[in-house]
């Protein structure tokens, strides 16, 4: 069963993955840490100021190693770690209670759009349930099987998937930290040189990031990358309005969040403007999952209270993390909500027999329909999302699309290499161009046009005014005061028919 969950996700998540072209975060981040590695220690050190944690930009580069293309150089381990994700959400579920539970825990998480759109795209933010599910897969094996190996590889993996994925993982020490402390009598097999070797493993994990940092070859942002989602906890203010403000920031960031969860979400920090749905899938999970929590707080077995603690400091940490919730956090509670779910489904299955032969087959006829619709709706949506987020505007801006085919236009001009390239914010034209120019006879300089500028620009069409300024600003409204009458040698448009990118050419000499 395994095998073939493992199969069908990877299938969902490779299956056409270049339908989107690099987007922005793709390039300057994850290609952008592989030239970027400490000679001494081997780790992408100028990563640690931006959304590419270590761990990908190695998986990245031992891709780079297989193909030139940008495209599978970046996506291809998100695709990888995304699926193997669904097949560890399947062993940790069934490590703790059951096969059944598993299954569907599974199942949910192979057809969730929010998962498979992350799986699609190169940034190490998939990293963060994957790393959960490994954490906590080794916790339970080693209680399971009174086994210290296992309770080292938890060490590592706490170690390794809190310090080098994503920044927001951190919330997994605490996590742990607290469960440890909850489940302690089940651990008192453990001898006390096991958990101090479990405690050096942990601490020479980290220490490279330390070593690097005492060594000055750490930038000047790695201060700020461990605390950048705290920075707008709703703990901080003055101290006499302390409570007041802790009380609203945190009413406003639940109340967010429970909408972002069950009844609506825009999918936009996920490249995904289009899918506007509840991250897991329909307002009736609320439901489910509520009544597994109830549950498992009367059970409170083993991986009852693991379970609990995880979804509650982790949530607690993410309305903690930053001043709104968004969709991007879901992902460190996402393990634990299908889990629920999935035990909440296998446990009518369970009771189910016990009844009499009418009752039963209500009972199960509900949970087929149930799942049934749950998995409809989350096909339903991704179809929807891959079939109009092309023809939507928003989305296309965010996916950078044109981008390959003004580099591409690029490429075929004399002695670019010895142009100067002007790019507008958040654009892949300087990654694409370098990958067709890696693909090009380098050409000798025989134009002169060595002072030559080319200017590549979002169109007013695809920009509105409202983000002329900020993060997503671009130059447009500023060249076009400075060359009005200068006409552009290259239009490229968007999949919809409106103007993406002109492309100006300047002479250096008249700036």
């Amino acid at each position: 069963m395994a095998v073939i969950i493992f199969i069908l996700a990877f299938f969902i998540r490779f299956y056409k993955f270049d339908v989107f072209p690099l987007v922005h975060d793709e390039a300057t981040w994850t290609l952008g840490s592989l030239t970027n590695f400490d000679k001494f220690m081997h780790i992408p050190v100028t990563c640690f100021h931006g959304y590419i944690q270590p761990v990908f930009s190695f998986l990245a580069l031992i891709f780079s190693k297989f193909s030139s293309d940008p495209l599978f150089i970046v996506r291809m381990p998100a695709i990888i770690v995304g699926s193997l994700t669904v097949i560890l959400l399947y062993m940790v579920a069934k490590e703790g209670f059951d096969k059944k539970t598993g299954v569907v825990s599974a199942l949910l998480l192979c057809f969730l759009p929010w998962h498979i759109i992350e799986s699609r795209i190169g940034v190490s933010l998939i990293l963060t349930p994957f790393f959960g599910c490994l954490i906590f897969l080794a916790l339970l094996k080693s209680i399971n099987k009174k086994s210290s190996f296992w309770f080292l590889l938890f060490c590592f993996f706490l170690a390794l998937g809190s310090f080098y994925t994503y920044q927001a993982s951190l919330v997994y020490i605490p996590i742990s930290f607290l469960v440890l402390i909850a489940i302690r009598k089940e651990l008192n097999w453990l001898k006390i040189k096991t958990i101090l070797f479990g405690f050096f493993i942990f601490i020479a994990t980290f220490y490279p990031i330390i070593h690097l940092y005492l060594l000055g070859r750490l930038n000047q942002y790695f201060g700020k990358v461990y605390r950048i989602y705290y920075h707008d906890a709703p703990f901080n203010g003055p101290l006499v309005m302390f409570v007041t403000k802790a009380f609203i920031n945190f009413k406003n960031a639940f109340l967010i969040s429970i909408k972002a969860l069950f009844i609506n979400s825009s999918g936009s920090i996920l490249h995904g403007k289009t899918l506007e749905y509840p991250l897991l899938i329909h307002w009736s999970c609320f439901i489910v999952i509520l009544f597994s929590m109830i549950v498992s707080l009367w059970r409170r077995k083993l991986f009852d209270i693991i379970l609990l603690i995880w979804l509650f400091i982790g949530y607690i940490g993410t309305l903690c993390g930053i001043n709104f919730f968004t969709a991007r956090y879901i992902f460190i509670i996402l393990p634990p909500l299908l889990i629920f779910m999935g035990k909440a489904m296998s446990h009518i299955f369970e009771i189910a027999p016990k009844k009499n032969y009418l009752t039963r087959k209500i009972f199960i006829s509900f949970v087929i329909i149930f799942l049934a619709g749950l998995f409809a709706t989350e096909i339903f949506q991704y179809e929807r999302y891959y079939r109009d987020s092309q023809y939507n505007l928003e989305e296309c801006r965010v996916n950078s699309y044109g981008c390959s085919e003004a580099a591409m236009f690029l490429s075929k001009i004399p002695n670019i290499e010895g142009c100067e390239l002007v790019t507008d914010n958040r654009m892949t034209v300087a990654t694409y161009l370098k990958y067709f120019l890696r693909n090009k006879a380098l050409q000798d300089n025989k134009t002169g046009e060595n002072n030559v500028i080319y200017y590549v620009l979002w169109t007013p069409e695809s920009h509105p005014k409202e983000y002329w300024s900020g993060e997503f600003s671009y130059m447009y409204h500023y060249f076009s005061e400075k060359h009005p009458d200068l006409v552009p040698i290259k239009i490229i448009y968007y999949p919809n028919g409106i103007p993406a990118i002109n492309i100006f050419k300047v002479d250096g000499n008249e700036i």
